[in-house]
């Protein structure tokens, strides 16, 4: 007998289709006979309730069966004595669940254990279940807003559309979700292997978040983006003008993200998980020109391939135009600069600063900034030849989510937060990821640090307590990759 059989008889399934038969119908009726916009939305929010109502009684019935299985599970008795037989209520994303379920005393170590509770993932305290925690964790990493997340998993938790006017009420306190994220320090990742080019391409860029409770005002986050170079995705001609639009994207990019002083140990770590590093012959890292950024060069210098620095052009053109407007100067800047002429670069600065003395020290600081760089520009111009995007992507990934609006953070969350964001833009599914997470801690234990690098078994219904040994049988194991 199937598990379905065991929760629904035959007469209880033909009283279910009947029910569910004659409150459609009456549903349908407004909308048949008296069509309009509000009485289909009207149907819509009404069978939202409805079909999440009857999925509640399924999973309360599913929850009581497998509690009742273990109750007259041979063995049990003799490891676990029940001390009595209690409600729990819990929010899933069907809604309010009210089931009953044994709580046991283990006879060895005398601490309480509850079967259901343990198995599909539920700590002592908690409220919402692990499908809704997986949402919100998910929610997050996209959108960093505790009360916006807890608003827009809370109201549809009853039904996916509502017209219902109590439904801004039913969102997730913020301070629910700040329990549930933190639930984890990290959640590690497995790294996809790649097919190995000879060249590979790093950025590198900062972002300065606002700090609480620390001894800066500010953290210094730093972001790196390995990537393997660009591909067209989207070309377009004006029919007016003949200008051709262009839009690239990078060939698999992998975003770290790190609070921390040793981020190109996280990005030597990735290259060699992903890539065969010696059939690398060249490695190109871009960046503004930060100390911090171009030391990665001999941090990432390896025996098997050469790590050589390129100057971000958007910051080279920025100083170039800040020293001059003049389209001439300008043309013999960049002429000079990218052949590495130092002598007559500094010969037309001298002349510029003679015609303008007010900006003296502005022209001066710029065209020192391009004398610095002189040898990564040459390189970016003449033998990277694509572009660095790493302003477009500080932005997007967290100047958009940390620093867009008035807010600062403890450093001891951030990096937690960055984590979250990087895993997200990475691609990884992390829905699945914390569900996973749940099966593999201990519910006991909070603030784990979770590595989904090994395989791992994520069904609780196969797991079967053996007599006397209660060793587990477990189904082979599936491990999380990307999407």
């Amino acid at each position: 007998m199937d598990i379905l059989s065991r929760i629904f008889d035959s007469k209880q399934t033909a009283d279910y289709l009947s029910i569910l038969n004659n409150r459609i119908e009456e549903l349908l009726s407004p909308i048949v006979f008296d069509p309009s916009a509000m009485n289909y939305g009207e149907y819509i929010s009404s069978l939202g309730y409805y079909i999440h109502s009857r999925a509640r009684d399924i999973i309360r019935k599913t929850l009581e069966e497998m509690d009742d299985y273990f109750f007259k599970l041979k063995g049990r008795t003799s490891r676990y004595y029940s001390k009595g037989y209690r409600k729990r209520e819990i929010i899933t994303v069907f809604g309010h669940i009210i089931y009953y379920r044994h709580e046991y005393v283990d006879r060895n170590t005398g601490k309480p254990f509850i079967y259901v509770d343990e198995k599909i993932g539920l700590h002592r305290k908690d409220r919402y279940d692990p499908t809704v925690c997986s949402l919100i964790f998910e929610k997050y990493a996209d959108d960093n807003s505790m009360i916006k997340v807890g608003k827009d998993i809370g109201t549809v938790l009853n039904s996916p559309f509502s017209l219902n006017e109590d439904r801004i009420l039913e969102s997730i306190p913020r301070q629910t979700v700040w329990k549930i994220l933190h639930r984890f320090k990290k959640i590690e990742f497995p790294v996809k292997p790649l097919n190995t080019p000879e060249t590979l391409y790093i950025m590198a860029d900062e972002k300065y978040i606002p700090a609480q409770r620390s001894d800066t005002d500010k953290l210094m986050c730093k972001e790196v983006i390995v990537h393997e170079g660009i591909e067209n995705v989207y070309k377009s001609v004006d029919s007016e003008t003949g200008e051709v639009y262009i839009r690239n994207k990078l060939i698999n990019p992998h975003r770290i993200i790190a609070c921390s002083e040793d981020i190109y140990d996280l990005v030597d770590d990735y290259i060699n998980e992903a890539y065969d590093i010696d059939e690398i012959k060249q490695v190109y890292l871009m960046g503004d020109g930060g100390s911090w950024i171009f030391n990665g060069q001999l941090k990432l210098s390896s025996y098997s391939y050469s790590v050589k620095c390129g100057l971000d052009k958007f910051h080279y053109c920025l100083a170039i135009n800040t020293i001059s407007k003049d389209d001439t100067y300008k043309s013999l800047l960049y002429n000079y600069s990218i052949k590495n002429n130092k002598k007559d670069f500094k010969c037309l600065v001298d002349i510029i600063i003679s015609q303008n003395e007010s900006r003296k020290e502005t022209i001066s600081e710029k065209a020192q900034y391009i004398i610095n760089h002189m040898a990564q520009i040459k390189t970016m111009y003449k033998e990277i030849g694509i572009g660095c995007a790493m302003e477009q992507a500080i932005s997007h990934d967290i100047a958009s989510e940390f620093t867009s609006v008035p807010k600062a953070y403890s450093s001891k969350w951030l990096p937690f937060y960055l984590n979250l964001r990087q895993n997200h833009l990475n691609g990884y599914d992390i829905r699945k990821a914390y569900i996973i997470a749940s099966d593999k801690t201990s519910l006991k234990a909070e603030q784990n640090e979770i590595s989904l690098k090994e395989t791992l078994n994520t069904s609780f219904f196969d797991n079967q307590i053996k007599d006397e040994t209660y060793s587990i049988t477990k189904k082979p194991a599936i491990s999380i990759s990307r999407h």
